[in-house]
């Protein structure tokens, strides 16, 4: 993500200087309420479930554990979350070039995208299951999983690209008038200082 070069251009906006301003809390906190309003319905679902199975690992023996459908759609779940985030939170427009003349990181992406479309949604790959420890989902929830991703992606998107950069833009508004407003005092203050001097002087 940090490979990405700077932009040709200088743009009038800052970047954000301050880990507790507020655009940058709006945009933590909003992505973890996006990521959690995800994850908590298809959480309780399953769980409630009557079909439902509670997960068991044994390390000594593996034939005697089997995960269960909460942990596998919730790892499903946060394998999309995960790189969504990443992109949503990568920095371009206007201070970067585009994330996607960042090569290296969008080959990954992609990459990611399409491993975890193809073989941990869509397909049953044993040895995939196998290694996550992962339970076989019903096909027809995999189109469902499929419209939640997209969805999650969406959301996740424009809110960091629209409202967060908003929130940026009406802040950084904010603290250059109040930055002015301090210089207009000071150089009102000085006016009246110098006025006195004079008068001092007369």
């Amino acid at each position: 993500m940090g490979a990405t070069q700077p932009a040709d251009t200088l743009s009038k906006l800052l970047p954000e200087a301050s880990l507790l301003g507020l655009p940058t809390l709006v945009s933590v906190i909003g992505s973890v309420a996006i990521q959690l309003g995800t994850q908590l319905p298809l959480f309780f679902g399953f769980r409630n479930n009557p079909y439902n199975e509670r997960a068991k690992f044994d390390l000594e023996d593996r034939t005697s554990s089997w995960p269960c459908d909460v942990n596998t759609v919730l790892f499903q779940l946060s394998v999309f979350q995960m790189v969504v985030t990443s992109i949503s939170f990568s920095v371009s427009h206007p201070f970067r070039k585009p994330i996607y003349q960042n090569f290296l990181f969008t080959f990954f992406a992609f990459a990611n995208i399409f491993f975890a479309f193809f073989f941990i949604v869509l397909n049953e790959v044993q040895w995939v299951q196998d290694v996550f420890f992962l339970k076989v989902i019903p096909g027809s929830f995999r189109h469902w999983m499929l419209l939640i991703v997209m969805g999650n992606a969406l959301v996740t998107y424009l809110f960091e690209k629209v409202i967060v950069y908003y929130i940026q833009v009406c802040n950084q508004k904010r603290l250059e008038n109040k930055r002015l407003a301090g210089i207009e005092t000071e150089m009102r203050d000085s006016r009246e200082d110098l006025n006195n001097y004079k008068k001092l002087l007369d």
